[in-house]
């Protein structure tokens, strides 16, 4: 049971990444 959560993720390029995780995430991305 993971939940959407937006990953926002700061760049060495001063640019902001949204990583969206879905839920139902293989195994290994298990950081939160």
């Amino acid at each position: 049971g993971w939940r959407s959560e937006r990953v926002v993720v700061a760049l060495p390029d001063n640019k902001e990444r949204i990583l969206l995780v879905l839920d139902g995430d293989p195994p290994g991305h298990r950081d939160k």
